[in-house]
């Protein structure tokens, strides 16, 4: 997966575990996403 620099390393600045952080926000717009396309 490619992601810009600059996101990878506006994670890496918060701290340890930034992989799974980007995980969860992906998580988190696939859910939202999913919901939406329920209603």
């Amino acid at each position: 997966m490619l992601l810009d620099s600059e996101i990878i390393d506006w994670f890496k600045s918060q701290g340890k575990g930034y992989q799974s952080s980007i995980n969860n926000v992906l998580r988190s717009y696939v859910n939202h996403q999913l919901k939406k396309s329920n209603h």
